[in-house]
């Protein structure tokens, strides 16, 4: 059965470009709403239906743009949302950007949801089923050699992922992660990986996020940050995955085998099946 909130909580953090205070406020909502965003900052409060049609990659992360008002970096939160199990949600924003939290993870999430807890609705779940094979594949050049990124969507009984991490220049080790995803899975084995970036991206991104910077782990050539877990990195590309095929709105059933993929080939993965 469908599943929404049992009543209100919010989150806070610091917006995705490092500039302010992000604030949301998870609501409960009817059965078959989907996911809702509503832009309190704007004239009108105008609303976002999280819908994979309008998803697009904002630099490092994904976002929805209806009729012109975006809501930026939703890939964290909408993780939290499929691996959880929420159907149904109205989400109210305080400005662009939904908040960054700990260290990029999803865990502040999680714990906002499991202390207001669900409440089951009397509607069965709907889903979005893979049907047939589909294979997606980009590239890009590092020192001028051609290195190869793919997606590959199978038909399964359940959502599977793995992730496949793999950086030509080794700044940190090659590493995979793979679940069935289910609630439990998804708050004691995903919501705590953090994203991190390469000593060779700091510039570049510290440009984009300001004093997001604060909580990204930097691997770099002979240095590595304290990891929760082992795979970390993979676990949380397998995170960013999820919340990527988050943008459909609703439940998928499917695996999902990912090989150095990112948000932009996430992303078109999602829009071909749900097309």
């Amino acid at each position: 059965m469908q599943t929404t909130v049992k009543k209100p909580v919010q989150c806070r953090g610091i917006n995705i470009k490092g500039t302010g205070e992000a604030k949301i406020t998870l609501e409960p909502a009817p059965a078959d709403t989907g996911i809702l965003f509503i832009r309190e900052d704007l004239p009108g409060t105008p609303v976002v239906r999280c819908c994979s049609e309008d998803a697009l990659v904002d630099s490092r992360w994904t976002s929805l743009e209806q009729n012109g008002v975006r809501v930026e970096h939703t890939e964290h939160l909408l993780a939290a949302v499929r691996g959880m199990g929420i159907d149904n949600l109205v989400v109210r924003m305080n400005c662009s950007s939904l908040p960054v939290v700990d260290g990029y993870s999803c865990r502040a999430f999680v714990q906002a949801v499991l202390r207001v807890g669900l409440q089951q609705q009397q509607v069965p779940k709907r889903y979005i089923e893979v049907k047939e094979p589909c294979l997606l594949k980009d590239e890009f050049y590092y020192r001028r050699k051609r290195f190869n990124k793919y997606i590959a969507a199978l038909p399964a009984r359940n959502l599977e992922l793995t992730y496949i991490l793999d950086y030509p220049d080794q700044s940190l080790p090659s590493q995979g992660a793979s679940y069935i995803i289910n609630r439990e899975i998804f708050i004691n084995q995903l919501a705590d990986a953090r994203s991190y970036i390469t000593g060779e991206e700091y510039q570049l991104v510290a440009e984009l996020i300001g004093k997001g910077m604060e909580s990204v782990l930097v691997f770099s050539k002979g240095k590595a940050p304290r990891l929760r877990y082992a795979n970390e990195p993979a676990r949380h590309k397998l995170v960013d995955l999820l919340g990527d095929l988050g943008t459909a709105g609703c439940n998928i059933k499917g695996k999902f085998i990912a090989f150095r993929s990112g948000h932009k080939l996430n992303i078109e993965m999602i829009k071909k099946i749900t097309k």
